[in-house]
């Protein structure tokens, strides 16, 4: 399910995509963005209690979002809508290692 708000020019402001897995009955918010002109509007707050609405609706019990460690901005939303932190995860640095 493709979630977006869109601005009145029709620009994409802010959009989620969510997974439903019937089978665990979790749902799961992959990507999360807002366009930077449109940020600290809420509209990516709105989107995902639109999803989480989606998901209940659907049977789901459980919903899951992931993020960068350092992204804050995604931390403090993700916080708000009462998401709380249950792995701490590092990503890997691409690498200059060229294979032949």
């Amino acid at each position: 399910h493709d979630i977006i708000a869109v601005a009145p020019d029709g620009t994409f402001a802010a959009f989620t995509h969510i997974w439903l897995d019937e089978v665990n009955n979790v749902g799961i918010f992959e990507p999360v963005g807002t366009h930077s002109d449109y940020r600290r509007l809420g509209l990516a707050r709105a989107v995902m209690q639109h999803g989480l609405q989606i998901m209940q609706e659907n049977g789901m019990t459980t919903a899951q979002v992931t993020h960068g460690i350092t992204n804050t901005a995604a931390y403090r939303l993700y916080q708000s809508l009462g998401f709380r932190s249950k792995h701490l995860t590092y990503g890997f640095k691409e690498s200059s290692h060229k294979t032949p």
